[in-house]
């Protein structure tokens, strides 16, 4: 469908009950079992990692009956042995008749103090791993040596090393074992697991994509370490064991082994459909042969991919009672009312709410890392614009070339700095969490716009700040101060109103000309308009009326005039500037009544005066404060400063909960003092 500006141009809308007439079949797990132990869920991966050669296999190591789920396939479930695999490397075993129980007692806590996927039941069979050209006596056990495990040796079949780790036994293959964690509050689209050979071969070729299949072979013989992915339909996410990787920063080259990394659904990840949280999207969507850029870059840093987070449709911006055609991510925070905020919903969600992942990946173009990171309490850090990994259609979705950046999430800010250090190779990063600040800057609000309470917190961390920098803090309102110096054209004017509707036009415009592809390659395989969210199609229907390419030029000229004065006049290097992100009151995901119910009217006015201002707050008007970081290509972390009491429910009952305060931390470009991102 070519599309011209000015054109009118109609869009239908689905609810979460209505199915999608145009998904096309996924394609099933192949080989997927689940099982259950001690009533913890797991999933044994499809493909043995290793072959044994099992030297003493008395009678009595018959395959235990494990439970199976009702969803376990044909193959038998009750023949897959849990155990717990260790691997003498030093040849402890191969001189002796019995393992000696001090030793493996000791291995087993230390492996367990490590792991959450290693249970008891585990460790009830323990395998003991011996060099191949090792000959141990294969004498029974001796009775001195004797617990109430069952212990036995093996050799490997197989030249690579066997970590040290919990698997499933059948015959003589070993399985690697993930556990299953439940979405308990809705942030993942899908688990995710590593793919067996061929998988994405056949998922292609049963939908004839034979262009994807070329390209797929060429990446195959260009790379033959190429990862694919898989996922699980289900609100299960499987989680390896952490024993299956070199433990964090033991190995230089892989700096970020063995950790979990959830992925916002805007990136492209080899063997998965990306869906940009729209269903339409997603069943135009072919399985990706190729993983975008920076998620590749933590893949080979070692890092272990878990799952695709959930994302307002297109990375728009939305209230949790915009969403329609998924149900919006639970905060974990609070009464489980707080908004969750966007467009980073799930990625936000899952780093507040889950401790067995290590991190989490989102996009921000307008505050998506900023708005969640502060809303879930956690931290959230937008880098220079551009860097390390220049936004790209090819990667995944965009909203704006000129504002896109990717972002990272963590519980801790060691964490948010291992995952920077790793994420950027080659960075000249600082350690110190303030080494470096000559100059800090405040926006006023931030001392005087709150209420008491939030006020004392946010002073406390003001004053401790200054304390551990040695400076005192400057009140500066960069939105009021005046272009004149930099420009005459503009007497008196303040840059709060230069720029008021310069994020909004740009990613309007940009985002608006990034979907049109979507849109004529849906309607040329469907005959039909794509069904959109109601506030992605007001945003259409907003920007295809009001923004010019006149006007884009005009604001990205404004955006370049901005981003040069602060950064060579106002944030500089070793200036940092800090700033509001909460809002004097909580914004909970029931303050305004759901969007179903506008589709379900089928009110037949334009979604923009359908919409009004509940559509347009999320478009970037006026000059809030991430237009300071977004506008000024500048990096911010949203920094976790303390919590504030409310009143919520909590069922029926009235009571006090906290919610989360966070401030904006923005650093000059490349040299922001909580993490550099040279």
């Amino acid at each position: 469908m070519a599309m011209e500006e000015g054109n009118p141009q109609s869009y239908t809308t689905r609810s979460q009950d209505e199915s999608n007439l145009h998904t096309m079949a996924e394609p099933a797990l192949p080989n997927d079992i689940t099982v259950e132990l001690d009533g913890v869920q797991y999933l044994i991966h499809p493909k043995p990692i290793a072959e044994l050669e099992i030297l003493h296999l008395p009678s009595d190591l018959n395959p235990q009956s494990i439970s199976a789920l009702p969803e376990s396939n044909s193959r038998q479930a009750t023949s897959w042995l849990p155990v717990t695999v260790i691997n003498s490397s030093d040849r402890l075993f191969s001189d002796n008749t019995c393992v000696p129980r001090p030793y493996l007692e000791d291995e087993l806590q230390k492996m367990q103090e490590l792991d959450d996927v290693l249970i008891d039941t585990f460790t009830q069979t323990v395998i003991c791993l011996i060099p191949s050209d090792a000959a141990p006596a294969l004498t029974p056990i001796s009775s001195e040596c004797k617990s109430s495990r069952k212990v036995r040796f093996a050799k490997s079949r197989q030249d690579e090393e066997l970590y040290s780790a919990p698997y499933f036994l059948q015959g003589d293959h070993l399985y690697k074992a993930y556990r299953l964690y439940p979405d308990t509050y809705g942030a993942f689209i899908s688990g995710i697991f590593e793919s067996i050979p061929g998988h994405l071969e056949e998922a292609l070729g049963s939908t004839h994509q034979e262009s994807a299949l070329s390209s797929l072979r060429d990446l195959h013989k260009t790379n033959g370490n190429l990862h694919s992915y898989q996922e699980i339909q289900s609100n299960l996410i499987p989680i390896p064991s952490r024993l299956y990787s070199h433990q964090p920063g033991s190995n230089p080259q892989k700096p970020l082994s063995g950790q979990r990394i959830a992925i916002k659904d805007i990136f492209h990840i080899c063997g998965l459909k990306t869906g940009a949280g729209s269903k339409d999207y997603r069943s135009l969507s072919q399985p990706a042969t190729y993983t975008a850029e920076a998620v590749q870059a933590l893949i080979d840093a070692g890092a272990v991919l878990v799952g695709k987070t959930k994302t307002v449709s297109f990375a728009s911006g939305a209230a949790a009672a915009d969403w329609t055609e998924y149900e919006c991510p639970i905060n974990p925070r609070g009464d489980g009312r707080l908004d969750p905020d966007c467009s980073s919903t799930g990625s936000g969600v899952a780093m507040a709410g889950y401790e067995w992942l290590d991190f989490s990946i989102g996009s921000d173009s307008l505050g998506s890392m900023v708005g969640p990171a502060a809303a879930n309490g956690v931290f959230g850090f937008r880098p220079t614009h551009g860097l390390p990994f220049p936004p790209s259609a090819k990667d995944g979705i965009l909203v704006s070339r000129l504002l896109d950046t990717v972002g990272h999430f963590s519980r801790s800010l060691p964490g948010l700095e291992i995952l920077a250090r790793a994420w950027f190779p080659g960075s000249k990063l600082e350690s110190g969490i303030y080494r470096g600040v000559r100059r800090i800057l405040v926006h006023p609000e931030l001392t005087t716009g709150y209420e008491q309470k939030e006020d004392n917190v946010i002073k406390d961390f003001i004053l401790d700040f200054e304390r551990i920098v040695g400076l005192s803090a400057e009140s500066f309102d960069l939105g009021a101060s005046v272009l004149t110096p930099l420009d005459e054209s503009y007497p008196g004017m303040k840059w709060s109103e230069y720029l008021s509707n310069t994020m909004a036009n740009i990613q309007l415009y940009d985002s608006y000309h990034n979907s049109l592809g979507f849109d004529q390659q849906f309607r040329d395989r469907f005959n039909s308009s794509p069904s959109l969210e109601p506030i992605v199609a007001y945003k259409r229907e907003l920007a295809r009326e009001t923004v010019s390419k006149a006007m884009y030029e005009d604001e990205c000229s404004r955006m370049e005039k901005f981003r040069e004065y602060i950064q060579t006049e106002i944030i500089v290097a070793g200036t940092v500037m800090l700033l509001p992100i909460i809002g004097v009151k909580p914004s909970f995901i029931d303050t305004q009544p759901s969007l179903k119910a506008l589709i379900a009217k089928q009110d037949a006015r334009p979604w923009t005066e359908l919409l009004g201002e509940r559509g347009r707050r999320w478009q970037g008007f006026g000059f809030r404060s991430t237009a300071v970081s977004v506008l000024g290509g500048l990096p911010c972390v949203s920094f976790p400063v303390g919590e504030t009491p409310y009143d919520g429910k909590s069922g029926a009952q009235e009571n006090t909960f906290n919610r989360p305060i966070n401030l904006m931390i923005v650093g000059a470009p490349r040299k922001l003092s909580l993490i550099y991102d040279d």
